[in-house]
């Protein structure tokens, strides 16, 4: 009996010996595989990184860049130390916009470009634009207006020539330039948008309009090849009086 327990107890030994060399040992060679195999991991992340959101903070942990896409576009937000938004672009199915922004939140430029044009506005410390710069399959135009949107300049061109339009602090068109291929035109308008001075020229003759409140022609100075001519009507029309005769 006492043989039998020792060939028992001496095959149990045998059997765990065997278990124990079949099992894996880590080893040098298996670790620096693994270490090879992370730090390629580590260098593709380095060239290449997929997301849908990415935040960049400083050394304070604050937002310095916030980088984001979805179904409507792609933005990217650039953040000042004090985690305000200094600067914005997006790019959506309409086009592309960059925002550029004051230390009190305020728009102070916008450059946005789409299917129709392109286009730059320039805003005042209020966020209020006051500069407008576009660019159209019309042609240029440039924009200057007063803090309530309404007194400017307008400044446009296009294949035919070029226009200067002057407006009262109501937004109403009072004076307006206009240079074409072949002549060109001054005209000066009343509150009611009435032409009240007309100026034209051309390569054969120049002449001056004045009109009443009605938008009549009351009297005409005109030169040509054959001389100068004045002519004075009344409220109906009628010449009253000319020279030369």
């Amino acid at each position: 009996m006492k043989y039998i327990i020792a060939l028992c107890i001496l095959a149990a030994g045998l059997s765990a010996i065997a278990i124990a060399q079949n099992q894996p040992q880590s080893n040098p060679t298996n670790t620096e595989e693994r270490l090879k195999k992370l730090e390629d991991e580590l260098a593709d992340m380095r060239q290449c990184i997929q997301t849908q959101l990415l935040v960049i903070e400083d050394e304070k942990r604050k937002k310095r860049v916030v980088l984001g896409t979805d179904k409507d576009g792609t933005t990217i937000h650039l953040l000042d130390e004090n985690g305000k938004k200094r600067a914005f672009l997006g790019v959506g199915k309409d086009g592309a916009e960059l925002h550029l922004l004051d230390e009190n939140g305020k728009k102070r430029a916008v450059l946005g470009v789409s299917k129709d044009g392109a286009g730059l506005v320039l805003c005042d410390e209020n966020g209020k634009p006051r500069n407008t710069l576009t660019m159209t399959k019309d042609g240029p135009c440039l924009a200057l207006v007063d803090e309530n949107g309404k007194a400017g300049v307008a400044l446009n061109g296009d294949k035919d020539g070029v226009g200067l339009t002057l407006k009262d602090e109501n937004g109403k068109p009072r004076a307006t330039l206009t240079v074409l291929k072949g002549a060109q035109l001054l005209v000066l308008l009343d509150e009611n948008g009435k032409f009240r001075a007309i100026l034209a020229a051309n390569k054969d003759s120049s002449g001056l309009t004045l009109q009443d409140e009605n938008d009549k022609p009351r009297a005409q100075l005109g030169m040509s090849k054959k001389g100068p001519d004045l002519t004075i009507k009344d409220e109906n029309g009628k010449v009253i009086w000319s020279a030369p005769k």
